[in-house]
């Protein structure tokens, strides 16, 4: 942030709520008040979260106490501004209840939902939720000779290792270095959105009540344990191989047959979306899972041969998922996307920078920002692929009125880049780097395994992450019990354990960005199937009904381009599920084209398990 802009940015604010005050006056004297006032909220909607967004981007590259206040301020000025108009528009509804529209109903619902801050309780989550954000991107694990932070330093460590006495370590110096200290604030952050959230008629903000509101599912609970159920045959036999795998290089000492897997042994961490310090997935430990014999020749098909071949800068690598877009009929990059974005961590820039790869929407016309810590991996290729499917998303629902400028709902903005992911995993798009275009049937299975590893635990982890904080925020876990409940719940459905006991202090969560940064999780296990779902039938449409799916290249797929524009160019203005219907002909999120997509591999795991008589589940 700048010097001597301050003032200015508070003389603007001072600007907005004398508007605000004005808009209010004139609104319930004007015949059209309802549609006056709603074009009033959006354009001073859309200046706060400019405001917003400036100041989280600045609060996130840079991170001090400065940048900080400006947020907290920016963030609270926003929320107040919020009760004010919402209190405003509810009065106009209940004069007008009759001559309000489905569009301006709908746009008053979506706006108005979730907690009610008070200014009090408003600086009170920001001067919270800051502290947990300085915890956890400002911690250090000392270990031998270096002193590294969690994201992105440890990444590079714990690739390194197949020590287990050095993973145990790691895993237990970072639990401990941020669990104690988020412990109280993560609770004070409960009470005070818990407080919001029955100002607003909620018995609780992130329990199993908002998640219905925001996702629009009103059995949500039944709709997670269906899918959770659908593929839980498919993830057991998976857990069962690698347990197998992983107790042949470490014994049986280590791995036992029939218990869950040593969640330390799974954390070999590489620096993506999805993590791995967390075992939610399993990609980077493919080495000691995947078979020689399915890895093929050094002609045939290997991920990591692609930049080696390649030779491709961080900057190449996204300029080479904006041509993937580009050839399906999306606009490209703005100027702004390139003068700003933040590609790779500055070298010695004498402060902290948050490395969680991220995507911003500066809500200024084409301002558009990546932030990553990449490096030359197939992982920041992917993940490059997946931070541009939002940036896509932003520019393609521009046009609608600020309130509708969101996905049809939270899982829809995080399949757009994986669904795009699974054609860039092709050996028909892998073809343009000198790879076969066609696999041996054991290099398939091979590759499958890959791509399970690192998308079944996460569809299963994102499951744990939101189960227990909707028990945490519902109140049905005693806060001395939080620690307990999360190893119960990663036991139970994920199979993983805890490598040591752990003390009444441990606080586990906070060690996953998501927590600290009050990112609900369960987005993401919707998209880990509506991501395959999308690329299925956007298969068939450019290729046709009959096309395998494992051959499917999306590059230069003008009438699929053509579909995903339209599906993402609603933005939140309709129901997810007639944006489903229209676009794709679907009415529901089903786990049939994952089980499908992955059905050579779940066959080769049936005859493995039962040729090792490998045991199954925990």
């Amino acid at each position: 942030m700048k010097l001597g802009t301050k003032s200015c940015a508070d003389r603007r604010r001072g600007e907005l709520f004398l508007w605000n005050a004005l808009t209010i006056v004139v609104a319930y004297g004007s015949p059209d008040r309802i549609a006056s006032r709603l074009d009033r909220a959006n354009q001073e909607f859309e200046v706060l979260r400019h405001w917003e967004a400036s100041a989280a981007w600045n609060a996130s590259i840079q991170i001090n106490i400065w940048n900080q206040n400006e947020l907290k301020q920016v963030q609270n000025e926003k929320e107040l501004w919020k009760l004010h108009t919402c209190t405003d528009l509810e009065h106009i509804v209940e004069h007008l209840s009759t001559n309000i529209s489905r569009d301006q109903s709908r746009q008053i619902s979506l706006f108005c939902r979730g907690p009610k801050y008070t200014p009090e309780l408003s600086r009170a989550f920001e001067e919270v939720q800051q502290e947990l954000y300085r915890i956890y991107h400002t911690s250090l694990v000392c270990y031998g000779d270096f002193c590294e932070h969690g994201e992105p330093e440890l990444a590079r460590r714990m690739e390194q290792s197949r020590d287990p006495q050095f993973l145990l370590t790691i895993w237990h110096a970072w639990r401990h270095r941020v669990g104690p200290k988020g412990k109280p604030l993560y609770r004070d952050m409960v009470q005070i959105m818990n407080q919001a959230a029955r100002r607003n008629g909620a018995k609780a903000t992130d329990g199993i009540g908002y998640a219905k509101e925001v996702h629009d599912l009103p059995k949500i609970e039944n709709e997670v344990k269906r899918l959770y159920d659908e593929i839980l045959p498919f993830y057991q036999r998976l857990h069962a191989w690698v347990r197998f795998r992983l107790s042949k290089f470490y014994g049986e000492d280590l791995i036992e047959r029939l218990r869950p897997l040593p969640a330390h042994l799974l954390a070999i961490y590489m620096v993506n979306i999805k993590g791995n310090m967390w075992a939610q997935s399993w990609e980077a430990i493919a080495d000691l899972i995947v078979p020689e014999d399915l890895l093929g020749s050094n002609q045939d098909f290997t991920l990591e041969d692609v930049l080696a071949i390649s030779n491709l800068s961080v900057v190449d690598m996204a300029k080479s998922a904006e041509e993937y877009f580009v050839s399906m009929g999306f606009q490209p990059m703005t100027s702004s996307f390139w003068r700003y974005s933040q590609l790779e961590k500055p070298v010695d820039p004498g402060f902290p920078t948050s490395c969680h790869p991220s995507s911003l929407d500066l809500y200024n016309g084409d301002d558009f920002r990546i932030e990553l810590c990449g490096q030359q991996t197939w992982d920041t290729f992917l993940t490059l692929h997946h931070e541009m499917g939002h940036i896509q998303y932003y520019m393609n629902y521009h046009h609608q009125p600020p309130i509708f400028r969101d996905g049809a709902n939270p899982s829809f903005h995080e399949s757009i880049g994986d669904c795009i992911n699974y054609g860039i995993q092709s050996p028909a798009f892998l073809k343009r780097f000198g790879l076969k275009s066609k696999l041996e049937p054991n290099v398939m299975i091979g590759h499958l395994l890959k791509q399970a590893l690192s998308r079944i635990p996460l569809i299963v982890w994102s499951y744990v992450v939101d189960q227990w904080r909707w028990d945490v925020f519902s109140e049905k876990v005693p806060f001395t019990e939080w620690n307990d409940h999360w190893w119960d719940l990663r036991e139970q459905i994920q199979g993983v354990q805890s490598p040591l006991p752990r003390h009444p202090d441990s606080f586990d969560p906070m060690a996953k960005f998501h927590i600290p940064d009050n990112s609900p999780y369960i987005p993401y296990f919707f998209a880990g199937f509506l991501q395959v779902q999308l690329y299925e039938r956007l298969c068939q449409v450019e290729h046709g009904s009959t096309i395998d799916v494992h051959q499917c290249d999306l590059w230069g797929a003008k009438r699929a381009g053509h579909v995903l524009r339209s599906l993402m160019s609603a933005g939140q203005s309709q129901p997810w599920k007639r944006v489903l219907m229209d676009n794709l002909g679907m009415a529901s999120i089903s786990a049939q084209p994952l089980l499908r997509y992955y059905d050579p591999l779940i066959r080769w795991l049936d005859e493995m398990i039962e040729r090792e008589s490998i045991p199954i589940g925990w």
